[in-house]
């Protein structure tokens, strides 16, 4: 099914609002921040306005009751329940509000459900930050000899300051479009989700470092339903707290400490959002099937803490922890013990009697994963709507 908002469903839309691509939130001077937070808070107004009514009712709440009609027009009594990253969020609301038609319920990559959507996204910094420094720097370190961006990890975070610094003094267009400091970031950010990407991920690096330093001197069916939908979730389930200012010292605080992604501000348009009047019910898992939860200890979109405060805040819940692993999306790739644990439960309906461990997928070695379609599957299921 499409759910509302997106796809052959009603959409919504920001009326193809682009949210600024070339204003690197790094530089804080009074233009460059007027430039962001206008930015932030005409999206807000755009995405409202062009979805009008129906924006109202894009919630998490409504796309429950949704699911459990479909439910009841496909003539099922009972149902189980996988969810992956978003999924996390949605399947322990559906749970909450339809407790006695769940069997069994697998949420993967778990977003901090039982609090606010507000920390989830303050997490991000922290959470890409630790997947960049403790995996992804020295893992392109590793193989210098492949992308020549420095033979220890700080010296390929140095390679990638050094770019992004380029960047922002002279863009870079290729074939495939033009390169800001914002750019690279995303790019980062994109590859940090699965270590099926590291190897796309350092190769651009690579390459936009080499060319950086040489230029330099040198019904309706709206495309962004996807993304008035994301907005629409997040800033009508739950409040947000604090306005512009808020938004300019935490912005200062979590960059000074995870300068990766610390700077960006993923909710900054919910500081602006006319929420409607929208009340979910508190999640405490009680009368809810055994829940499994699992996820890797370095996930950078869902971090670790927040999973665990989930957990610890919904009962009859089960944490299997995947050590010295950092990939956002785990069950049905490629990692053994995880698969038996899950299909255990999910298809045998042996619940596991405690939290668990398994250890994580080895890091590949450059161009092990190229083209392999389980990483694009994975990319696919894990990203959208993050």
């Amino acid at each position: 099914m499409d759910p509302r908002g997106t796809g052959a469903s009603s959409n919504v839309t920001c009326g193809l609002f682009q949210p600024l691509v070339s204003t690197d939130p790094r530089d804080r001077s009074k233009a460059n921040l007027d430039l962001l937070y206008d930015s932030m808070r005409l999206q807000a107004q755009f995405c409202q306005t062009k979805s009008g009514e129906l924006g109202k009712h894009i919630t998490t709440e409504q796309t429950v009751k949704d699911l459990d009609l479909l439910r009841q027009i496909l003539g099922k009594k009972k149902v189980s329940w996988l969810g992956y990253s978003g999924g996390s969020w949605m399947g322990a609301y559906y749970a909450t509000y339809f407790p006695k038609t769940l069997d069994r319920i697998v949420l993967d990559s778990n977003a901090e459900f039982t609090g606010p959507w507000q920390p989830v996204f303050d997490d991000w910094g922290m959470g890409f930050e630790r997947r960049f420094r403790v995996d992804f720097l020295p893992w392109v370190a590793k193989y210098d000899h492949v992308y020549h961006l420095g033979k220890t990890g700080e010296e390929v975070r140095q390679a990638y300051e050094r770019t992004r610094a380029k960047l922002a003094e002279q863009p870079v267009t290729l074939p495939e479009g033009t390169y800001y400091p914002v750019t690279l970031d995303m790019i980062i950010r994109s590859g940090l989700y699965s270590k099926d990407m590291f190897d796309a991920t350092a190769r651009t690096l690579a390459q936009l470092a080499g060319t950086a330093a040489r230029t330099l001197g040198a019904q309706a069916s709206y495309p962004d339903a996807e993304f008035g939908t994301l907005y629409s979730i997040i800033c009508n389930d739950t409040p947000f707290r604090g306005d512009r200012k808020y938004l300019e010292r935490d912005a200062v605080r979590d960059g000074a400490k995870w300068p990766l992604f610390g700077y960006y501000q993923i909710m900054g348009p919910c500081a602006f959002w006319d929420r409607p009047n929208v009340n979910l019910k508190q999640l405490t898992g009680i009368g809810v099937a055994p829940t499994l939860m699992v996820q890797s200890v370095r996930d950078a979109a869902t971090p670790l803490e927040g999973a665990q405060r989930a957990h610890k805040n919904f009962k009859n819940s089960v944490l299997l922890t995947v050590e010295n692993e950092g990939d956002h999306g785990i069950y049905g790739f490629d990692n053994s013990c995880v698969n038996d644990i899950v299909e255990r439960y999910l298809v045998d309906g042996v619940t596991p009697a405690k939290d668990l461990t398994c250890q994580g997928v080895p890091l590949p070695a450059p161009g092990g994963t190229a083209g392999n379609p389980l990483a694009k599957a994975r990319q696919l299921a894990t990203q959208l709507g993050w």
